[in-house]
Parts: C-alpha cells; sequence; structure tokens
C-alpha cells in the first residue's frame, strides 16, 4: 500500500468484532496517521462530530464519530496492520468531512491524550 494521507478511508478490523468497519485518515505527518471510525448515533453518543447519509457514500444513517477508539499509527505499524486487520481502501472522504472530523478530535472529552499530544507536538 503507498503511503496513507489525511482524507483516506479504510476498512480495519475493531477489537474481537471479525468485521471490518470504516475509519477515516484524520490526520498524518511523516507516515504517521491518525485514524478514527464512526458508529450509529445512539442517545448516548458523543455528539462531537456527526455524520448524515451522503456525507460519505458509506455512512447510510445519522452517524457520529467515536473518538475515544481513536488509534495512531507509526508508518512502521502500518505494515502490521495490513497484514492482519487491513479489508482495503474506500472512497476518500470529503475535505469538508474530514476538516469537522478534525476539528471534533481536537474538542472531545473522549479523545485519547497521545492523539492529542501528536496532534499538538505536530501543529497540525
Amino acid at each position: 500500500m503507498n503511503k496513507l494521507a489525511v482524507g483516506d478511508t479504510l476498512r480495519l478490523k475493531h477489537g474481537i468484532d471479525p468485521k471490518r468497519h470504516l475509519w477515516f485518515v484524520a490526520f498524518e505527518c511523516n507516515g504517521d496517521i491518525v485514524i478514527f471510525n464512526s458508529t450509529t448515533k445512539q442517545a448516548w453518543s458523543d455528539l462531537t462530530c456527526q455524520m448524515k447519509p451522503g456525507d460519505h457514500p458509506k455512512i447510510v444513517r445519522d452517524s457520529v464519530v467515536i473518538y475515544g477508539y481513536g488509534r495512531l499509527y507509526q508508518s512502521a505499524d502500518i505494515a502490521k496492520f495490513e497484514k492482519d486487520d487491513f479489508g482495503g481502501l474506500d472512497r476518500p472522504a470529503s475535505r469538508q468531512l474530514i476538516s469537522r472530523i478534525q476539528a471534533g478530535a481536537k474538542q472531545s472529552p473522549h479523545t485519547n491524550p497521545a492523539i492529542l499530544r501528536f496532534i499538538k507536538a505536530n501543529n497540525l
């Protein structure tokens, strides 16, 4: 796989769930990436970044970004998930959607502190 870029979307496993979920590349610096996935909006959801059908072709119902599940991958680690968890690239996200996901990452109380440090240290 070529280097991943902001706006790319990919299918990865999440935990023990064998289904590959849609993940958005929200930040990239020197080959290191931060990705977030989405889920169907529920009453208890973090509403920091909401998505509607049409925001991305794979978003077919009201959804939210799950900032608490965000992942930071160093470039060397990407080969590992390619081998074990990777289900392929999907259609890229629009710049507008990525901007909303990025803003939400900085605002959500659920974003992992390591991800916030990465964003700040790299002026992203």
